[in-house]
């Protein structure tokens, strides 16, 4: 698409002179915008109840994270633990 929004003076091969003249002078930044906030949703999909999948919307996407942090975790040998989290065991003056 992005080869598409050139007139056919500009990329013979690959230019689109309906497509550059619908999106205007600055058809580049227009193209960018419409990829940013265009989204599609299937209105026949069922929506899955919500005490089975809460997040249903964004669950392939959390997925994504647990699996790839996962990967990325390597807990070494020997770790240690901040002595400020643990509680003080000596007397105070």
């Amino acid at each position: 698409m992005n080869q598409k929004i050139w007139t056919q003076a500009q990329d013979p091969v690959n230019g689109c002179n309906f497509i550059s003249r619908c999106l205007g002078p600055d058809t580049e930044r227009h193209h960018k915008m419409f990829r940013c906030f265009f989204a599609v949703q299937d209105d026949r999909l069922p929506t899955p109840p919500r005490n089975e999948q809460l997040n249903h919307k964004i669950d392939p996407f959390l997925n994504w994270i647990k699996e790839v942090s996962m990967r990325v975790w390597n807990l070494a040998k020997n770790f240690s633990v901040d002595e400020q989290t643990m509680r003080m065991c000596s007397k105070h003056c």
